[in-house]
């Protein structure tokens, strides 16, 4: 059996600071989400988030040649599709929520 040649990997400084850990806009707190557009990695408190975990920068949405798109993506979210609502209605049906004139609130022991 023939041995492999090794394989050398060139770290490029541009490259290191998207492995920190910190947000790429403070710099103080761990970030966990990544930006859609300019993929910055950011905290919790710098991102906004869609219904559809689509995850946007502060930077870009201060953007405002960029918000134009981030508000399409966020009103596109909150629009119903046909299918989604035929389903709600036959939910509602089902639960027989529309026979009741109140709420009931289950009791918890």
């Amino acid at each position: 059996m023939a041995r492999r040649k090794p394989i050398f990997v060139k770290i490029v400084p541009e490259q290191t600071k998207a492995y920190s850990t910190s947000c790429q806009i403070c710099n103080l707190y761990d970030a966990i989400f990544e930006c859609n557009m300019c993929k910055k990695i950011t905290c919790l408190r710098h991102t906004i988030t869609t219904k559809l975990r689509a995850h946007y920068c502060h930077d870009c949405v201060n953007n405002n040649e960029k918000y134009i798109y981030i508000q399409a993506v966020i009103n596109a979210d909150r629009k119903a599709v046909l299918p989604g609502k035929i389903m709600q209605k036959i939910l509602t049906c089902m639960s027989l929520e529309w026979t009741r004139k109140k709420k009931v609130e289950p009791i918890f022991c």
